[in-house]
């Protein structure tokens, strides 16, 4: 390790402040980069808030982005790491910085995300409301640095590794956009195939008058609440309740995406070693929020699968609803609880204004077209491949994750060789 030497990142790196003000949002326009928005691996731009051309040129002339540059959270949770994977337009909102590495640029990414780098930057880290790192200390966080063909080496282990995951993920969200189109065309559109094969209302199926509107012939409208039921989960003690990694994940709404769906990314853990059996969720469990923090209820009312997390059980809290039925499919109830219907459904009756709040009543008073079950389980018999091939992934993933987790901090303090 005598090649390797400390240094700086002033020394490898420039670091690039934004503008320190809150600008105006806008409907459509361009990607404003916020602290909120950096959640590590490579910068989603998806979810950005935007901002107008003006805005954005503003915000823009001291730096503009390119692939390769790094974006890091100064104010609040400080630290965050995210890679800027191509030269997408976009601008950083106040609170947030770029790095832009002389060195190899993964190897920087994954020095700050390990321990050796997050230990330094939590030294750094400044105020009790209202953390902050200054740009002083950013400039002066020490980097153990090889040459730069071992960097590149270290880099392409790990980047491999991020890029099995990454495609996984991306696998995942194709799989569900597949079964999501097919759910809308044989149970929205009613373009489900007739007894020839052929579209059912496109090709002259009979559709007849309901309280919902027109619905296929055979068809009635019922509410959820005559084929399922939803059960509250615990309210686990709080004193009890850690972001200290245990054997027992603590399922909370951070834990469903926008739209449905599990989301892995921010777990919170329970560290007693009390907890009662029936409130343990298992593989499959179908799960809704309750409650959302967000003043647009974000993931109000969505579903999600529960996934299996080898070595660990997931507890059913309290903010979380656990889908009970044995008269309706759970696959077919999935999607249709990721529909912009029943989501209208939710926030229309949901209380609360900082934090929004459904309840299981409000849930099973949903109306919806019901059709004949044994199209249910035809459908089902798709989706629920889909659905299964998805959790599949989900433990590939965190199989992958727990493997870059154990080399990263090796690799970085040199404890690990690639050479060797």
């Amino acid at each position: 390790m005598s090649e390797w030497v400390i240094k700086k990142i002033s020394d490898i790196a420039s670091v690039i402040d934004s503008l320190h003000k809150t600008p105006s949002y806008v409907s459509s326009g361009y990607p404003m980069v916020r602290v909120t928005d950096i959640k590590g691996g490579y910068l989603d731009l998806k979810g950005t808030f935007k901002v107008s051309e003006s805005t954005y040129k503003d915000f823009s002339r001291k730096y503009r982005p390119k692939s390769g540059d790094l974006v890091f959270s100064r104010v609040g949770t400080c630290g965050l790491t995210s890679f800027v994977k191509d030269d997408a337009l976009f601008c950083l909102g106040q609170n947030t910085v770029f790095i832009v590495p002389n060195v190899n640029c993964y190897f920087l990414f994954y020095f700050l995300s390990s321990p050796l780098g997050k230990n330094q930057i939590e030294s750094f880290v400044s105020g009790t409301t209202q953390k902050t790192i200054s740009l002083v200390s950013i400039n002066n966080i020490e980097v153990l640095t090889p040459p730069l063909d071992e960097q590149k080496q270290i880099a392409d282990v790990l980047s491999c590794l991020d890029c099995k995951i990454e495609n996984l993920r991306r696998q995942n969200e194709t799989l569900e956009a597949i079964a999501q189109t097919l759910f809308k065309h044989w149970f929205i559109d009613f373009e489900f195939p007739d007894a020839d094969g052929k579209p059912y209302k496109s090709s002259g199926g009979e559709m007849i008058d309901s309280a919902i509107g027109d619905i296929p012939e055979g068809w009635h409208v019922g509410k959820l609440g005559q084929y399922l039921n939803i059960k509250h989960g615990y309210a686990f003690k709080g004193e009890y309740i850690t972001t200290e990694e245990t054997d027992k994940i603590l399922l909370t709404p951070v834990n469903f995406k926008i739209g449905g769906g599990f989301n892995d990314s921010k777990y919170k853990y329970y560290s007693d070693e009390y907890y009662l059996d029936e409130y343990v969720l298992k593989k499959r469990d179908l799960t809704v929020t309750m409650t959302d923090l967000s003043k647009e209820g974000d993931t109000l009312g969505y579903p999600a699968f529960i996934p299996e997390a080898k070595g660990k059980v997931f507890l059913h809290n309290q903010r979380i609803g656990k889908v009970e039925t044995d008269k309706i499919d759970k696959t077919f109830l999935y999607f249709l609880l990721c529909r912009r219907e029943y989501r209208s459904h939710i926030l229309g009756t949901a209380s609360g204004s900082t934090v929004r709040h459904t309840s299981p009543s409000r849930i099973c008073e949903y109306s919806f077209a019901i059709p004949d079950f044994q199209l249910i389980n035809k459908f089902s018999d798709v989706a629920t491949v889909i659905i299964d091939k998805i959790l599949i992934n989900f433990e590939q993933i965190q199989t992958l994750t727990k493997t870059r987790d154990a080399l990263l901090p090796k690799l970085m303090s040199g404890q690990l060789r690639v050479k060797e």
